[in-house]
C-alpha cells in the first residue's frame, strides 16, 4: 500500500534493472514510481514481480526511456500500471505478462515493437490499456496502426485502424442513448433519442459493411455485385413475363416491333421478337448495370423500360419500376462511400 521505489523526475543516464537477479527475483510490493523520469539506457522489467493491491504497482507517467523499455517474464499482480503519456524509443515485451485489468496505454508512445505483431494478439492487448472508469482512448490504436504500418506490417495496421473506427462508434452511439429505469417517460425519451439518431446509425452501418470505415474500400466491390444480381433477377423475371417495353423511336419505328404491335397481345410476345439489328439489343445484366451504376450510360436504360401500368401483366414490370429507384438509390450511396473510402474522408481520427 505504500511506496516501494521512487525516482520521479530522475536524471538517469544508465539503465534501469528492475529484473531477477540470477536465483534472486525481482519483487515490489508497493508503488514503484518512475513519473517524469529520463532514463538514458533501457528500463528492463525481466522476470520480476509487481503488485500493489488498492494502488499503483507500476506508475512511469510522462517517463522517458531512450533505449527502450523491456517487459518480459513479469507477473504483473495486483494493482494498476500507469503508462500514461510515457515514451519509450522500443518496446521489448511479452503479451501475456500484461495485467488484465488497470493497464492505462493511453498517450503512451514508442517507435518500434520487437514481439508480437499480429492484430488479433495486439488488439487484446489494446483492449486491456485503453478504458478507464468507462472512458474509451483511441489514441493506442493511431499509435499501434503507425508503428506497425512503418514496420512494413500494413495489413495489420489496417485491421488495427479497422477496430479504433468500430470502437469510437460505438462509443458514439453508446454515449448518446438514454438508458430506460422503469420510468414511462425516460422510456418514451429514450425511444424518441433512438428514433433522431437512426439515421446516424444506419449510415454507420453502411461504413462498416461497404467500405469497412474507408479502411476496405474493394468492400464496395461486393456491395455494387449483390446490388447488380439482385436488379438482373428482377429483370430477367420482367423480361420473360413480357413487361419490359421499347421505349426508344428508332427501336419502335422498326418492322419487328410493328408487327409485335398488331397482334392481341403485344408484350407477351415482345420477349420473344427479334431485338432490332439497328438498335440498342435488350440485356438484363446490361440493364441491371446502367440501373446501379452512377454516372456511366451504356444505353439501356434509355431504349427500354419497364411496363407499369398492364393491368394483365403479372405485376413483374411494376415491381422492377419500383425496385429501380432503390437498386439506383443504392449505388449512388455505394458510390459516395467507396470514393470517401479511397480519399481517407471516412476515418473519424489521424493517426
Amino acid at each position: 500500500g505504500g511506496i516501494a521505489l521512487n525516482v520521479d523526475g530522475a536524471e538517469i543516464t544508465g539503465e534501469v534493472l528492475l529484473r531477477a537477479q540470477g536465483e534472486l527475483p525481482f519483487r515490489a510490493s508497493g508503488e514503484v514510481r518512475l513519473q517524469g523520469a529520463r532514463i538514458g539506457g533501457q528500463l528492463a522489467c525481466v522476470g520480476g514481480v509487481f503488485k500493489n493491491g488498492g494502488g499503483f504497482a507500476l506508475n512511469a507517467q510522462k517517463a522517458r526511456i531512450e533505449d527502450g523499455l523491456l517487459w518480459r517474464k513479469v507477473r504483473a499482480g495486483a494493482g494498476a500500471y500507469n503508462l500514461n503519456s510515457a515514451h519509450a524509443s522500443v518496446l521489448f515485451d511479452d503479451l501475456a505478462c500484461w495485467p488484465d485489468i488497470g493497464l492505462d496505454l493511453d498517450g503512451f508512445s514508442y517507435d518500434r515493437i520487437v514481439g508480437e505483431t499480429d492484430a488479433a494478439s495486439r488488439l487484446e492487448w489494446l483492449a486491456r490499456g485503453t478504458r478507464d472508469n468507462g472512458a474509451f482512448y483511441p489514441q493506442p490504436y493511431g499509435q499501434l496502426a503507425r508503428v506497425l504500418r512503418e514496420m512494413g506490417h500494413g495489413q495489420e495496421a489496417r485491421e488495427i485502424l479497422y477496430e479504433r473506427e468500430r470502437l469510437i462508434r460505438r462509443e458514439t452511439r453508446a454515449r448518446g442513448r438514454i438508458v430506460p429505469n422503469g420510468d414511462v417517460s425516460v422510456g418514451l425519451h429514450s425511444i424518441w433519442v433512438d428514433l433522431i439518431h437512426l439515421p446516424r446509425d444506419l449510415w454507420h452501418a453502411l461504413e462498416k459493411w461497404v467500405v469497412g470505415y474507408g479502411l476496405k474500400p474493394w468492400r464496395s466491390a461486393w456491395a455494387f455485385l449483390l446490388l447488380w444480381a439482385a436488379c438482373f433477377v428482377l429483370t430477367l423475371a420482367a423480361w420473360r413475363a413480357g413487361e419490359m417495353a421499347p421505349n426508344a423511336g428508332p427501336l419502335l419505328s422498326q418492322a419487328e416491333w410493328q408487327r409485335a404491335f398488331e397482334t392481341e397481345d403485344p408484350p407477351g410476345t415482345w420477349a420473344a421478337t427479334p431485338v432490332g439489328t439497328s438498335w440498342e439489343k435488350f440485356s438484363a445484366g446490361a440493364y441491371a448495370f446502367d440501373v446501379v451504376v452512377p454516372l456511366i450510360e451504356i444505353g439501356q436504360v434509355s431504349a427500354w423500360g419497364p411496363l407499369v401500368e398492364d393491368a394483365e401483366g403479372t405485376g413483374w414490370g411494376r415491381a422492377l419500376w419500383i425496385a429501380s429507384w432503390v437498386f439506383s438509390v443504392g449505388g449512388w450511396i455505394v458510390a459516395l462511400l467507396a470514393t470517401a473510402g479511397l480519399t481517407g474522408a471516412l476515418s473519424s481520427r489521424k493517426d
